[in-house]
């Protein structure tokens, strides 16, 4: 992606293949947080990080597996009150045009409820420790970015609905 945008020369032997955790079909509850991420970073690519309407690397049986997993991950994010993946659930969601669902929407108000005073999303002060003097440009400033993503693309961002 990155050669792609800048106009660079891929090294040797650089290719891109979906064989990633979509195409392992892990089940739903075999997701811990980090391999969520993973999955919502596939979906990212399909779609060029929501550059792209349409996108030609996942096929009928990956969205239909999509279709399952996602939702669960929106679950486990609202149970767990993680404001960062959640946002990214909703935006692979957003992408696939699942929009109009009402798991989308419970997470779409979630986000809205759920801002912090300073602005910010998430919470990670357990985290904070005096060694760590940039614990809020580490985490709060990545949830934060990636929550207002999934928010302007939401109201602003006019993504096709899929059935």
């Amino acid at each position: 992606l990155y050669y792609t945008r800048f106009g660079l020369e891929k090294p040797p032997g650089l290719v891109f293949t979906m064989e990633g955790l979509i195409h392992q079909r892990f089940s739903p509850a075999q997701y811990d947080r980090d391999r969520a991420y993973i999955l919502t970073h596939e979906v990212f690519v399909a779609f060029d990080y929501g550059s792209r309407r349409l996108q030609q690397l996942l096929d009928a049986n990956d969205v239909a597996y999509l279709r399952v997993t996602l939702p669960v991950l929106v679950h486990t994010a609202l149970y767990h009150h993680d404001a960062d993946l959640l946002a990214e659930t909703l935006l692979c969601m957003l992408y696939l045009g699942w929009q109009t669902t009402p798991l989308y929407c419970q997470g779409l108000h979630y986000l809205l409820d759920h801002q912090n005073p300073d602005g910010t999303w998430g919470h990670y002060e357990a985290l904070r420790r005096p060694d760590q003097p940039y614990l809020d440009q580490q985490v709060y400033l990545h949830t934060t970015m990636v929550v207002l993503q999934a928010l302007v693309e939401a109201y602003e961002g006019h993504w096709p609905v899929s059935d």
